[in-house]
């Protein structure tokens, strides 16, 4: 049969009207897949015509943080051909200039980045959408919450934590979980050191902490919702670079087949399937939590094509994703740091739970910001470890000249490098957690370099407009799990810290292959606090 229809094919293209055929679909194909070059700024690793270009769109997925650092000494914008789009990345100096600009979106940038439009991606259509639903949620209803909620994140931390590591007793641990080991080689009958893959922790605690939130106590430890929610925030970033990979033109009908893509999918129908009668029964009856708050803001819209589980999925990406890689940063740079770090920091962490609370709650806001260590060395991680080349990503939807008279067209991407400022960071590449501390101890800069500060020096949250408006979640988040794990267990490396890894050159992300030690020790602090929202 194969060879048949090679036979028919052969005899086809030789006919004129074929060959006419072919040759107007090539045409047609290289004119959509040319990439587009913006007049009057320096092009960075494109040769001579389409394939050229075309061939650029690779070097860069290959080479594109050694490419971008090497060009950026020049303190100049310039534009680089990627595979989702030509890209303009601006020097630091110009986030002042961009972080207010209207005609410049950020959500027309995550759609572009992240293929919302396509099967699949409708978490990702939802929070890119103009009616600004999650950033609504996030910022008038989440963050204001946040009093009231932390305890409740603090119990779910404890409670996973006694699932996956043991309890904090120091007096027992229970079976080991289903990735993680005994250390034959260091009395672990009596010491009870085990080893775990840190990711694959960090992303369950991560979605549970998350869930907590987003979906209540009934939800945050279901598996099947635990399941599908910190699947889609893993997968949908490498369904998106799978997808980039293919040409322009090819890409919608080949997300009909990439596997990834379809466990997308499968995943936006399981979460509908799994919330469609929770929703249903929330009808005239509203709660203080995610779900109420997301059919609260949509019945304010005229939005029908996205559902509240397309809502939740999306808020599950943008905060288990985030969530996960700083934590994950975070544990391993301070174990890496060394046992004085760790002790400097449980010790903090006794002083401040030493001040008494007045209403009875645990982790209060005040508590959370006297942690101040703790706030520097997670902050520092943050800084270290960049995921992109660039943040700020937006997309102009007209053309746009800056103050400084730079021209934008409509419809170019832009975005803002994130090279370390080595005057005001000395030895940038280097990890030091009491950085921001040292900054904060300046006169007038205590609260300038908050790990939840925004500024032009430091765009891991945004900045300006669009700066994330989850950031004061994440950020307690990571604080609450961090203090947990410090204070219940004992931690160690054995090879040192790795290299973080990724799929392509300009995106690197923490190595799922890190493993880390831990046993039970018995915490100084009791972190049992309200709950029963």
């Amino acid at each position: 049969m194969t060879l048949y229809m090679v036979y028919l094919l052969e005899e086809a293209i030789k006919t004129p009207w074929t060959c006419a055929l072919l040759a107007f679909v090539t045409a047609g194909y290289l004119l959509i897949d040319w990439p587009i070059v913006y007049p009057g700024i320096p092009l960075l690793g494109a040769g001579r015509g389409i394939l050229g270009r075309r061939a650029a769109g690779k070097e860069f997925r290959l080479r594109g943080r050694e490419m971008v650092r090497e060009f950026a000494k020049t303190n100049e914008p310039f534009q680089v051909i990627t595979e989702t789009a030509t890209k303009i990345f601006l020097p630091p100096r110009y986030a002042e200039e961009i972080k207010d600009v209207k005609e410049l979106s950020f959500t027309q940038a995550l759609a572009k980045e992240l293929f919302a439009g396509y099967s699949g991606f409708e978490p990702i259509a939802a929070i890119a959408d103009d009616a600004n639903i999650i950033q609504t949620v996030a910022r008038l209803n989440i963050t204001t919450s946040l009093k009231y909620l932390t305890d409740h994140v603090s119990n779910e931390a404890g409670a996973a934590l006694a699932e996956h590591l043991g309890n904090d007793t120091g007096t027992h641990i229970i079976p080991p979980s289903p990735y993680s080991r005994y250390d034959n080689n260091n009395s672990a009958q009596k010491d009870h050191w085990q080893e775990i893959p840190v990711k694959s922790f960090t992303r369950t605690l991560a979605a549970r902490l998350s869930a907590r939130v987003f979906v209540g106590p009934s939800l945050c430890s279901d598996k099947a919702w635990l399941a599908v929610s910190a699947g889609y925030a893993a997968q949908c970033h490498v369904a998106s670079f799978k997808l980039q990979a293919w040409p322009r033109p090819l890409r919608r009908l080949v997300n009909w087949f990439l596997p990834e893509c379809r466990a997308l999918r499968s995943m936006v129908r399981e979460a509908r399937r799994i919330l469609r009668p929770i929703v249903a029964e929330r009808q005239g009856k509203p709660r203080e939590d995610t779900i109420s708050w997301l059919q609260t803001a949509l019945r304010a819209t005229s939005l029908t094509r996205y559902t509240v589980a397309d809502f939740q999925l999306g808020l599950s990406l943008a905060a288990i994703h985030t969530t996960t890689e700083l934590l994950t940063h975070a544990l391993l740079d301070i174990v890496a740091a060394g046992p004085e770090l760790i002790d400097d920091l449980r010790k903090e962490v006794v002083d401040v739970f030493g001040e008494s609370s007045p209403d009875g709650a645990v982790f209060t806001k005040t508590r959370l910001y006297n942690m101040r260590l703790l706030d520097s060395a997670i902050k520092e991680s943050q800084r270290v470890h960049t995921a992109r080349l660039g943040g700020m990503g937006r997309v102009a939807t007209r053309p746009t000249t800056l103050p400084s008279g730079l021209h934008i067209p409509a419809g170019a991407y832009t975005t803002v490098l994130l090279t370390p400022d080595a005057d005001l960071f000395p030895s940038p590449e280097t990890y030091n957690p009491r950085r921001f501390l040292d900054l904060r101890s300046r006169p007038g800069q205590d609260k300038n370099w908050q790990l939840v500060t925004t500024s032009p020096h430091h765009l891991a949250f945004g900045y300006g407009a669009h700066a994330c408006p989850g950031r004061f979640l994440a950020a307690a988040e990571v604080k609450i799990a961090l203090v947990r794990l410090l204070m219940g267990y004992d931690w160690r490396l054995q090879g040192g810290r790795g290299a973080d890894v990724g799929l392509v050159s300009a995106h690197r992300v923490a190595d799922p292959a890190a493993r880390v030690w831990f046993r039970a020790r018995e915490s100084e602090v009791c972190f049992e606090g309200r709950d029963g929202l």
